[in-house]
């Protein structure tokens, strides 16, 4: 297969799996929902809008290392804050094609996330992928690594803005023994 039809047909996809994930994160999360995390580490998964005191940014350009940061503020008693920020290697493969753009990283790179309790995660990006078409752009990265007490996790971070609305943030957290 051509590099062309291979960089046409990943740019169509792009579009397309932003909005199902949009759809599946918009009919499963609430507001009430968004936290699930227990007072200690252990697995969760949050979802929010980027506004108010939940808050995310990413950047990225064609050929250049992506990053990101975010926050969630819970506002369920128990449930801890987190913060969190990566920064990817360089792509392993993107392409750009008028208002079009996306990439495709691998192992390297960092991500480090952090609860009010002291509790300090330090993990490597193992994959991810970014990219934009007009007004609609996503960034995704996935991270394994070590909280301070040695507990190994992995996860993921999906960062997304549709049609140039607020962008929203998801993160999830899966733990090991």
């Amino acid at each position: 297969m051509s590099e062309k039809k291979r960089t046409s047909k990943l740019l169509l996809c792009c579009p397309a799996i932003v909005l199902m994930a949009a759809c599946v994160f918009a009919e499963s999360h609430s507001t009430a929902e968004k936290a699930s995390t227990p007072a200690t580490i252990g697995n969760f998964a949050y979802w929010a809008p980027c506004t108010g005191p939940d808050n995310c940014t990413y950047f990225f350009n064609p050929g250049s290392r992506a990053s990101g940061s975010g926050n969630f503020s819970t506002g369920v008693t128990g449930a801890p804050s987190v913060s969190y920020s990566f920064v990817t290697s360089l792509p392993l493969t993107w392409s750009q094609n008028g208002n079009s753009y996306s990439a495709t990283f691998g192992l390297g790179g960092t991500f480090e996330m952090s609860l009010p309790n002291g509790s300090i995660f330090m993990g490597t990006i193992t994959s991810g992928a970014a990219g934009y078409e007009g007004t609609t752009s996503s960034i995704q990265v996935y991270y394994a690594g070590r909280w301070n007490d040695g507990q190994f996790a992995t996860g993921s971070v999906y960062e997304y803005q549709i049609n140039g609305n607020p962008p929203d943030e998801s993160l999830t957290e899966q733990v090991s023994p």
